[in-house]
């Protein structure tokens, strides 16, 4: 029977809410990685995730300025933790 040990990923990679898209690219080129978790805004607050996909519908698709934009403006949320 597979446990979730044998399919997480072992080592995840966390960035603020209120960073900049930009250093979310920055961070995910730097660990090789292909999404971050965004750390909760509050206490009370849920988990979000943000992906290579979230970054290129947000940005490329809408010629936005990824400087411009902040990570919680388009992460996904609730991010289920288990």
């Amino acid at each position: 029977m597979l446990t979730v040990a044998d399919i997480m990923t072992p080592k995840v990679f966390t960035i603020r809410s209120s960073a900049k898209v930009t250093q979310a690219i920055a961070l995910m080129q730097k660990k090789q990685v292909r999404s971050l978790i965004v750390e909760r805004e509050s206490a009370g607050g849920a988990y979000g995730i943000l992906t290579e996909r979230d970054i290129v519908y947000a940005v490329t698709a809408k010629c936005a300025d990824p400087n411009n934009i902040m990570v919680c403006e388009i992460m996904k949320r609730p991010c289920t933790v288990v």
